[in-house]
């Protein structure tokens, strides 16, 4: 059907890195390469940011991804990981009727359609406290994973060791990380720095408006 353009995934606090949707997109541009990932939050939209983002993965590492076999994925352990998505810019355009349309509504209803007083409030950190707690949460998965790797780089290191008594090294799997796992958490991280670096500026932003306003309690001359 050349009117698929791609595939789209809800998502809370930009939570939709993962090993499955790399998978899709990868599937999606090998047969499509024009298709792209359109990833909607709604809680974006509650603080006045754009609800939509259209995502591709780059041409390197489609390249890098498919030479790497399921086996041998080492050969990804020198990819930046903020070079895994480009963003697609996304331009929302109307019909001259629905402009028509909420003009009317603005002229007709000005208070509840163009004042915007609201969107000032300084004091709702819900946005702001739950990033943090993710990123917490990320930064605390991506140690393991770096744990993880050391623990198997000292295990490949002692191979040539002559076995322990007992029999044990039957048993003793030293299964190699994926450093696709490594990537995927790299780049949730940079994505919840973002959102708190985004979130902070415009809270500046609102503080300096709001600290400027006029009071309106001056004394009237006589």
């Amino acid at each position: 059907d050349s009117n698929i353009v791609g595939w789209y995934q809800t998502t809370h606090l930009g939570q939709f890195f993962s090993s499955t949707v790399i998978e899709t997109q990868f599937l999606y541009q090998t047969e499509i390469p024009r298709s792209v990932l359109v990833v909607y939050d709604s809680l974006q939209s509650a603080i006045g940011k754009p609800a939509f983002k259209a995502l591709q993965l780059t041409t390197q590492f489609m390249k890098t991804y498919a030479e790497a076999n399921e086996v041998g994925r080492a050969a990804m352990a020198d990819f930046p990981s903020n070079d895994m998505f480009m963003e697609i810019p996304v331009s929302i355009s109307s019909s001259v009727i629905a402009e028509a349309f909420l003009v009317d509504w603005a002229i007709s209803d000005p208070v509840s359609t163009t004042s915007q007083v609201g969107i000032l409030d300084v004091e709702n950190q819900a946005f702001l406290e739950k990033n943090v707690q993710l990123l917490i949460g990320s930064l605390q998965e991506l140690a393991e994973e770096q744990q993880k790797l050391i623990m198997y780089e000292r295990n490949a290191a002692r191979k040539g060791d002559p076995p322990q008594k007992g029999g044990r090294d039957r048993f003793n799997r030293n299964v190699q990380p994926r450093h696709l796992d490594t990537m995927i958490l790299s780049q949730q991280i940079q994505n919840y720095c973002k959102a708190i670096n985004g979130f902070a500026g415009d809270t500046f932003g609102k503080i300096f408006l709001m600290s400027n306003k006029p009071s309106g309690s001056g004394n009237a001359k006589k």
